[in-house]
């Protein structure tokens, strides 16, 4: 027998077998993906932007399986109005996530108040956003 200390890189019945080591996250938390929804091009002049939004938004909501938590912050807040027209899609995509997180600083600077009907969110002010986006394992940015 080998005397040497064993590595993590071993070999088992002829194939290299590899240990890995999740630091600081769960297994969990490697699989679910934080959207951040920065702006709203419904709202703009930007025909192509709301090709591009619309484009990712449907894509997400079609990824069956998929785990992911939003953050809406910023000019992304007015797709919360129900004068938005991407309000039923991210109507959907809210009831879908696991977490649906909407910035209070945002929602006043933008003079948005959070329709009734949708339910599953929680206000929070940009310092907890920002914590949550730090401690975030998996970050999309819809800018």
């Amino acid at each position: 027998m080998n005397s040497k200390a064993r590595s993590s890189l071993e070999t088992c019945s002829g194939s290299p077998v590899l240990e890995l080591e999740t630091i600081g996250y769960e297994y969990d938390d490697l699989g679910t993906v934080t959207v951040v929804i920065k702006h709203d091009y419904y709202s703009s002049d930007n025909n192509h932007g709301r090709i591009l939004l619309n484009s990712f938004l449907n894509a997400l909501k079609d990824n069956h399986g998929k785990k992911y938590r939003l953050i809406i912050m910023d000019t992304g807040v007015r797709l919360l109005a129900k004068s938005s027209s991407g309000h039923g899609l991210l109507e959907v995509l809210i009831r879908s996530a696991s977490e649906c997180l909407v910035c209070s600083d945002s929602c006043f600077a933008c003079g948005i108040d959070i329709d009734d009907s949708l339910s599953g969110i929680l206000t929070v002010s940009a310092d907890e956003i920002a914590l949550e986006i730090i401690n975030a394992a998996n970050v999309l940015y819809i800018e």
